[in-house]
């Protein structure tokens, strides 16, 4: 049996930004928009082929990333 896991597609800012000096730069996403929220197997699909097929600018797997999420201002206040 295969797993599922929940990949968004979108326009989001990946980078190492500093959140705090103290603690030196951290893996963020910064999300401008979430475009499709799609449960894929990832063992069998293939995400960068999913993204070029769909037009996305980026993607995020949320279970997988140990960063920090923000979201921008126009996506918070919607």
């Amino acid at each position: 049996m295969s797993t599922k896991t929940e990949v968004w597609f979108g326009n989001m800012t990946h980078g190492m930004f500093y959140v705090n000096e103290r603690e030196g730069a951290t893996p963020c996403v910064i999300i401008q928009s979430i475009d499709e929220k799609r449960m894929m197997d990832l063992d069998h699909e293939d995400v960068d082929d999913f993204i070029c097929g769909g037009g996305y600018d980026s993607y995020l797997i949320p279970s997988r990333f140990g960063g920090v999420v923000t979201y921008s201002k126009p996506l918070v206040s919607e």
